[in-house]
């Protein structure tokens, strides 16, 4: 513990004065590298960088759990399926189906992400409830460069194919054109993080969200991106109310 609190300084130094530990950080972060087993009240992690940590916190975004938690009564007495795009290590997805009893139906890209995201399971003892999906959910199917960022997992992403240098090749599917087995009118709620491509992610699910009324989507929309006002005004036209419910993320509902 005391090395991610160790960590932690240095981050909060980096952000106080401009970025000129940056380097500092990159060396040394490899020293924190070391798994951990972290057990709460909402299930059982295996975890090995800061931001794991930081995400298993228990008052970890605290707007975001009071939509869970409105959701989870509107539905109580009906079958819930949760679906989470980019779920990195799974809070909560794991939470979700072990404390409230959803199925969940989790897309992650990252091949190194979502090997910790199956032992999550097991370990949580969920893994009769989760299904778990190795690649990224897009406008079209092809396969796209990924940049794993190995010292802060939760921010790798998608990389656009004209600066497609770095990173591994994942597969990108259109979420209309899935078929996993179940009447999409069950999936009461939608957690995405997907780093900045929200707007591509959402039209590849168009014929899904126009024509399900009785749910809930938190979707994480940085001030400072591009699709920024792109994806709220496309969310609109499909007849969805929404609200910013904290500094990153949006709710959004019929």
């Amino acid at each position: 513990m005391i090395r991610y609190i160790l960590l932690g300084i240095l981050y909060l130094l980096n952000a106080l004065f401009f970025g000129i530990l940056e380097k500092c950080i990159s060396r040394i972060h490899p020293i924190f590298y070391k798994m951990f087993v972290f057990k709460t009240p909402f299930g059982t992690y295996l975890g090995k960088t800061v931001n794991h940590w930081t995400v298993l916190s228990p008052d970890y975004e605290p707007a975001l759990r009071k939509v869970i938690d409105q959701n989870f009564k509107k539905y109580e007495n009906e079958e819930k399926i949760f679906v989470d795009i980019w779920a990195h290590i799974w809070r909560y997805a794991i939470e979700l189906a072990k404390n409230y009893g959803y199925s969940v139906y989790a897309f992650e890209p990252s091949p190194q992400t979502h090997k910790i995201l199956k032992s999550n399971a097991i370990l949580s003892e969920v893994e009769e409830q989760v299904h778990i999906f190795n690649y990224a959910l897009w406008d079209r199917e092809t396969e796209m460069p990924f940049d794993y960022r190995e010292d802060n997992d939760a921010s790798s992403q998608i990389i656009q194919e004209s600066h497609s240098n770095i990173g591994i090749k994942v597969p990108v599917k259109i979420f209309d054109t899935l078929w996993l087995g179940f009447n999409p009118k069950k999936i009461k709620l939608i957690i995405m993080d997907v780093e900045g491509f929200e707007y591509q992610v959402l039209q590849g699910m168009k014929n899904f969200l126009r024509e399900n009324w009785n749910l809930d989507i938190i979707i994480e929309i940085m001030d400072h991106q591009k699709n920024r006002k792109n994806t709220i005004d496309y969310m609109h036209a499909l007849w969805y109310y929404s609200k910013k419910i904290d500094h990153n993320n949006y709710h959004f509902w019929k």
